[in-house]
């Protein structure tokens, strides 16, 4: 029942997404995330059982859990969002910083994994595509249904303004949920458990 019905919200938010960028409406991360919360609320989950900004427990300090759903069916889910546009000016991102940025939050997910299902969502156009098939194809080029492992060896050659994003090397197992390309937009959602 949860894995349909969360497959379910995901494709739903996934056609919303599309349709969002298809209208070429101004985007950013909190759009991303709320067009989940509206693919939530149309497929029977109620306002009041999505948390936005939860302190969770394991992490400690200041930080939070972007989306928290406690009880969905039975278990607890965390959601976390990245989206990595291209610059609107024209100035060169550090792809590299931006990556360790994307490893910090699967750190960070894997940690609530024994107590969540836990899910990564992140939205790339051109640069961050690119240097992700480039740098990170093994996670990156996964197809629905495909698993990647990370091990602590994934980070012994990694550079220090990645690694400097990244608040300690981890193991997960990483699932794509989904992965898709609409216009200048690529999608991909994980699920994140320890490995």
């Amino acid at each position: 029942m949860f894995d349909d019905a969360m497959d379910t919200i995901l494709f739903d938010f996934a056609a919303l997404l599309e349709t969002r960028v298809g209208h070429d409406v101004w985007t950013t991360e909190d759009s991303v995330r709320y067009t989940l919360f509206a693919a939530m609320l149309r497929n029977m989950v109620e306002a009041h059982e999505v948390i936005q900004e939860f302190p969770h427990r394991l992490l400690g300090g200041e930080k939070r859990v972007d989306t928290w759903m406690p009880d969905f069916h039975g278990k607890d889910v965390a959601v976390e969002f990245k989206y990595d546009p291209d610059s609107r000016s024209g100035a060169t991102l550090n792809e590299t910083q931006r990556a360790g940025a994307v490893f910090e939050d699967l750190r960070r997910l894997q940690l609530l994994s024994d107590d969540a299902v836990c899910y990564f969502v992140y939205v790339t156009m051109k640069g961050m595509d690119r240097h992700f098939h480039n740098r990170h194809r093994e996670l990156y080029g996964l197809v629905q249904g495909e698993s990647f492992e990370i091990r602590r060896s994934y980070f012994a050659d990694k550079p220090r303004t990645f690694m400097g994003k990244v608040d300690g090397v981890f193991e997960a197992t990483v699932t794509c949920v989904v992965n898709q390309r609409f216009l200048d937009h690529n999608l991909r959602v994980y699920n994140i458990a320890k490995a």
